[in-house]
């Protein structure tokens, strides 16, 4: 008989697999954002973004999450990836409407775009995810490097995690990044004060062509 922390280390474990999201895609599509609601991470990326020009930007692992929509009415054209049929299929009917904001079905690890298609990638839990995959030091690898490869010169790439500094930084360091880490403060629990997600900021710098 399984332990609690088994079946919980197990539920983690699953976060990792595109069947999983599928699975639960495939009975509710509510809105929902993991961490915190797209409100509070809004005034971060919107720093991050000029306030006249009309921005690429692409949000890799969307499911129901609210970001699409919020950058999109900002003005800025959206690609809204998921690897789940089911979530894109709800997505597009959902939000027909919306002439700035594309759902598409895709991978992480290998972006259905050319190098330099958008100005900023934006990962709202989605490494955190991947970390919980089989291989997932290669996978997390993989999808950093194909943030900066679709990323324009001083492209930025925004990414809300649970982990500590100590635990991220490393995996931007594989390339040209100018990184700045931001506080998110967790919701309390009963009362409590909860801590802090963080918020890596990656500006995307031109590598040193000298030896």
């Amino acid at each position: 008989m399984l332990a609690v922390e088994d079946l919980v280390d197990e539920v983690v474990r699953d976060y990792g697999s595109a069947a999983y999201w599928e699975t639960r895609y495939a009975k509710s599509t509510e809105a929902f954002d993991f961490y915190v609601p797209w409100a509070a991470v809004a005034p971060v990326v919107a720093s991050c973004l000029p306030t006249t020009t009309t921005m690429e930007v692409l949000i890799p692992g969307i499911g129901t999450s609210e970001a699409g929509i919020a950058l999109s009415e900002a003005g800025h054209n959206v690609v809204a990836m998921d690897s789940s049929p089911t979530v894109v299929a709800a997505q597009r009917r959902a939000h027909a409407g919306r002439p700035r904001l594309r759902y598409a079905l895709g991978d992480y690890r290998k972006v259905d775009a050319k190098a330099g298609s958008f100005d900023v990638v934006v990962d709202k839990a989605v490494l955190d995810t991947v970390l919980c995959a089989p291989e997932n030091l290669q996978a997390v690898a993989d999808c950093v490097d194909e943030a900066y490869r679709v990323l324009g010169d001083r492209g930025v790439f925004v990414v809300v995690s649970h982990g500590k500094p100590e635990t991220r930084l490393a995996y931007f360091r594989r390339h040209a990044w100018r990184v700045e880490v931001r506080r998110l403060p967790k919701p309390p629990l009963d009362g409590d004060e909860a801590g802090d997600y963080f918020v890596y900021v990656c500006q995307k710098q031109k590598k040193s062509t000298t030896t």
